[in-house]
């Protein structure tokens, strides 16, 4: 008898390490997210942050960026209210986002802009994630 309840408790204990692994990847954006794409560029040209989808009515997009990890909000869109709102002083006259598809747009880009960004992309019922790692050559 004890062995049964023994090992019950031990299948309990995986199945809830299991929801916890898979709960913490979902936070994280492991889900649905084909990877950091690195992009290159020179100093004074366009990037574009392509985000592969279209916006939906309800969609609403926030962009952050950091040197090592993208922890600032530095641009937020939102689909319904066709409003855009850019918060960070380094970037702002920089930066557009594309109404239709929530890509972000950084002009005449600097070595400044190099870093890592991320779109969060919030509709009703998900939230997808694209991670970008850009880095931003000066000719000599």
């Amino acid at each position: 008898m004890v062995h049964k309840e023994h090992k019950a408790s031990m299948m309990l204990w995986n199945m809830i390490g299991v929801i916890v692994l898979l709960h913490l990847c979902h936070l994280e954006g492991v889900f649905g997210d084909p990877g950091e794409v690195k992009v290159s560029a020179m100093e004074g040209h366009s990037v574009t942050l392509h985000t592969d989808t279209e916006l939906h009515t309800d969609d609403v997009i926030e962009w952050m960026f950091g040197v090592h990890s993208p922890n600032k909000i530095i641009a937020e869109f939102s689909r319904e209210d066709n409003k855009t709102s850019y918060n960070s002083e380094r970037l702002k006259n920089h930066l557009q986002i594309d109404d239709q598809t929530g890509s972000l747009i950084i002009t005449n880009i600097t070595t400044q802009h190099t870093g890592r960004y991320k779109a969060e992309i919030g509709r009703k019922s998900s939230v997808r994630f694209r991670h970008f790692s850009v880095t931003v050559y000066v000719l000599s």
